[in-house]
């Protein structure tokens, strides 16, 4: 049971940023996670396919935050991954304890983001949850 999700599109790829609402209500479940979408690639302005305000009324209507990053400048990477943080409900720590029987891992998530990519900030985020 996932306690939160980051749902990332490709700011470039006018596809991917379709897929966020199939994506959204395949993640959604029964009970409902906090969600953060993310844009990323935003470093590449001119390349740009989806702009920040269709995709913030796309947050928007979905009940989640909105957060633009770039892995290759790592801007806003950490954001997203703390505004995820500050949407999780106190009790998920203590309701992933008692599902899996162990407790979550005591070391502080940012210690594992400064010098990684956001794919492999996305995997260590799906492990801890």
């Amino acid at each position: 049971i996932a306690a939160g999700v980051l749902l990332v599109f490709d700011l470039i790829n006018r596809a991917s940023f379709e897929h966020v609402p199939e994506w959204y209500h395949e993640a959604a479940g029964d009970e409902l996670p906090a969600f953060v979408l993310v844009g990323h690639k935003c470093d590449l302005v001119d390349e740009r396919a989806v702009s920040a305000e269709e995709a913030g009324h796309l947050a928007a209507t979905l009940g989640m935050a909105f957060v633009e990053t770039s892995a290759h400048s790592n801007l806003n990477v950490e954001l997203a991954f703390q505004t995820l943080a500050g949407d999780l409900p106190q009790n998920s720590t203590t309701h992933r304890a008692e599902v899996t029987g162990t407790p979550p891992p005591a070391i502080p998530l940012q210690c594992c983001l400064k010098s990684t990519s956001l794919y492999q900030q996305l995997r260590i985020i799906s492990l801890f949850m």
